[in-house]
């Protein structure tokens, strides 16, 4: 088995288009399917299903050729594949560091204020539907109060 040319081999920038202008990628082909597909096959390194992901592409109404052909037609895909890239763009918050040290505990004491908070307005939610239940029962019973 031969090694595949260079040519066919995914990047991770996106080649130019045949008159030399950069890849543009509209977002209105981010459809639900599109991104569902393209987390899945990001996840799952299941780049088999490319030519799957450029059907969803073309009923999300790209025409883009060179999108296209480099889902059908390249053999090869690398994890960080820029068409993937371009429908999943990176998420800033991901970038930021687990809280650490102070931080962490001052995290964790606020979000346990606010669970107890929580859990203060559920029980203050049964205790008046309670009330408001027995005092409906008791004006449907007596009715003449």
């Amino acid at each position: 088995m031969s090694e595949p040319e260079s040519d066919d081999l995914c990047d991770f920038t996106p080649p130019e288009n045949p008159d030399g202008s950069v890849v543009e990628f509209r977002h209105a082909w981010r459809t639900e399917t599109v991104r569902t597909l393209a987390r899945y096959i990001r996840a799952k390194e299941a780049f088999d299903r490319m030519a799957v992901l450029a059907d969803a592409l073309e009923e999300a109404g790209c025409d883009h050729p060179v999108i296209l052909n480099h889902c059908r037609l390249c053999p090869i895909h690398c994890p960080d594949c820029w068409v993937i890239g371009f429908i999943l763009p990176p998420d800033p918050l991901d970038e930021l560091p687990e809280p650490a040290g102070p931080v962490r505990q001052a995290v964790d004491r606020l979000t346990d204020r606010v669970i107890q908070r929580q859990w203060l307005m559920i029980g203050i939610g049964v205790i008046l539907l309670l009330v408001f239940g027995v005092v409906a029962i008791i004006l449907w019973m007596f009715p003449d109060l």
